[in-house]
């Protein structure tokens, strides 16, 4: 029988391994204290899918209303907003910082040591088996001998895809001009923009350039017979690879959807979400 897997984080979670946000957030914590204490504050815990996008909605309101008060309390403007545009330009670099980090952090996870599953080993030796990984990690491969992966958003032999996938809309919160207005230049505030305006196109994933490049992957979906999703938390950012995932498979009304069952009352969000992606199917759990 033909098999897709979809592999999220909590596949590496059930393995045993140390990696969901808040272990990323333990490492930043005693290797670089200035993107910790940029993030801390502005992002969800836990669940990498939360993570990324909380990146669509950064607000960097904190950094530079310290320097609107002092305006309104009378100090000199003009080193204020001097101090806001050094400081956006100050999250801009450390936010560039970000990719560099999560590598470095998923280096250190030894997945050799991961658990391994009998039962999930069982099923992908009965079957013909695809595996759409997005995880940066290589469990897979170490501890089930896989050869053939696609990670989606890449792994450690080359860049890491990480990001929101989120328009920017100009908020009051992240529109630096409601801090500024009457007291910034015009380039003073074209300058602020632009570095808020970079922080969020770097942190924003290209979804339809990476279905593009792995159309070949894809297009091989079209005789599969069941799906299973372990440890994938179905991100709206990610949703158009489930899309596709569905428009590839010939015959999705006998084809059966699995969802592991760590979280009962998730799964049943997430048939919703894959109904409303297009799939007929079938759906039921599975246990490993």
């Amino acid at each position: 029988m033909k098999v897709l897997l979809i592999i999220g984080n909590g596949f590496d979670l059930s393995h045993g391994l140390h990696t969901c946000y808040n272990d990323f957030k333990e490492y930043l914590y005693e290797t670089d204290s200035v993107l910790y204490d940029l993030l801390k504050n502005k992002m969800s815990d836990f669940l990498w899918s939360n993570f990324e996008e909380d990146l669509g909605y950064l607000d960097f309101s904190d950094e530079i209303s310290y320097y609107y008060r002092e305006i309104e309390d009378g100090f000199d403007s003009y080193s204020a907003v001097n101090n806001m545009v050094v400081t956006l330009y100050e999250c801009r670099k450390i936010m560039e910082s970000m990719n560099y980090f999560v590598k470095k952090w998923i280096k250190t996870i030894d997945t050799s040591k991961a658990i391994k599953r009998k039962r999930f080993f069982d099923l992908i030796k009965n079957n013909e088996c695809y595996f759409l990984s997005f995880n940066y990690t290589d469990t897979l491969e170490k501890k089930y001998n896989i050869r053939r992966v696609c990670h989606i958003h890449g792994n450690l032999k080359g860049k890491l895809i990480l990001g929101h996938g989120e328009k920017y809309i100009h908020t009051k919160e992240c529109n630096i001009k409601d801090y500024t207005d009457n007291y910034a230049t015009f380039s003073e505030l074209i300058e602020m923009q632009n570095n808020i305006d970079f922080i969020h196109n770097i942190l924003k994933k290209d979804v339809y350039s990476l279905l593009k490049k792995n159309r070949k992957f894809f297009e091989q979906l079209k005789d599969v017979e069941q799906v299973y999703s372990y440890g994938f938390s179905y991100g709206k950012v990610d949703l158009p690879y489930i899309k596709e995932i569905i428009n590839n498979i010939s015959n999705n009304k006998n084809s059966k959807w699995f969802f592991y069952d760590y979280n009962i009352d998730e799964n049943k969000k997430y048939k919703n979400l894959v109904k409303s992606c297009g799939f007929n199917g079938q759906y039921d759990s599975f246990h490993c």
